[in-house]
């Protein structure tokens, strides 16, 4: 069986659901929870590693749905080991924590942590003293090979500059977890431009990346439905076969406000898009 482009790759992946349900409904959540674990144990099959967060868990006063992501898919990477093919490049997971981490872990993942971090398979990185988001992301960013967003807003928008900025993939899904206008799906219907597509990533061997993009296409409540979940876990880690994609000289940055009304979008480079 041939190796996949995704081995010994470090995947990043970030995002986060809006507080309000009426962006981000109960059903939808759990949906996008359901994916993101099933991608998790796809890509541990094929060889990936992971970077992830290590932080606390805040969740939606309306149901009490978790924020973030990171603990789920912290659970995933233990939960699918085993899947994990031998002599993959390691550390598994580079683990990203802050002088706050030990305070700030959930009680329910305490035991979690406490096995994983003990073992050779992660690697612990520090933000040191930083309070600040955006220098926790820049230490996540400089271990990560990958960045694939869901939800989010200004968060997602920065992470995606830094990995730009590096010549690394960024793989935005359009699920529907924030405002079309906000964060993955932002940078999602950016890439539909079939003139921005390679911006975000490109498929090794010519392959069309604009053709990719539209294939994961799955906003609306089809994610709920659970072949749909079955059809996107299969074409997903399929985009992943990227080639080099540095960013063009004198590239502009993603900003992480609104377009102006009337300004053309087709034609903006990525960091543009929101400027």
């Amino acid at each position: 069986m041939a190796r996949s482009p995704l081995f010994g790759r470090r995947i990043h992946i970030s995002g986060s659901i809006a507080k309000d349900v009426a962006a981000a409904s109960t059903a939808e959540v759990e949906a996008a929870r359901s994916f993101i674990a099933g991608l998790v144990g796809e890509l541990v099959r094929r060889g990936a590693n992971f970077v992830i967060p290590v932080d606390a868990e805040p969740v939606r006063e309306a149901d009490g749905m978790p924020i973030c992501f990171d603990w789920l898919i912290w659970k995933a990477v233990k939960d699918n080991l085993a899947q994990r093919p031998p002599s993959v490049p390691g550390p598994f997971v580079v683990a990203v924590q802050h002088h706050k981490t030990e305070e700030q872990i959930p009680d329910a993942h305490a035991g979690l942590w406490d096995e994983l971090r003990s073992s050779q398979l992660v690697k612990i990185e520090s933000a040191a003293q930083w309070n600040m988001n955006s220098k926790r992301m820049e230490a996540q960013a400089r271990f990560g090979d990958v960045l694939v967003v869901l939800g989010g807003d200004e968060g997602v928008l920065y992470l995606a500059n830094l990995y730009h900025d590096a010549g690394k993939p960024i793989v935005p899904l359009n699920l529907p977890l924030c405002a079309e206008t906000k964060g993955a799906r932002r940078l999602y219907n950016f890439g539909l431009a079939s003139s921005q597509t390679r911006r975000l990533f490109q498929i090794a061997d010519d392959g069309d990346a604009h053709d990719w993009i539209n294939r994961i296409g799955f906003a609306g409540t089809y994610i709920t439905e659970v072949e749909v979940r079955e059809k996107a876990l299969a074409w997903v880690p399929e985009v992943m076969r990227f080639a080099s994609a540095a960013p063009e000289a004198g590239d502009p940055e993603i900003d992480a406000t609104d377009p102006e009304p009337g300004v053309d979008t087709e034609h903006q480079s990525p960091r543009e898009l929101a400027a």
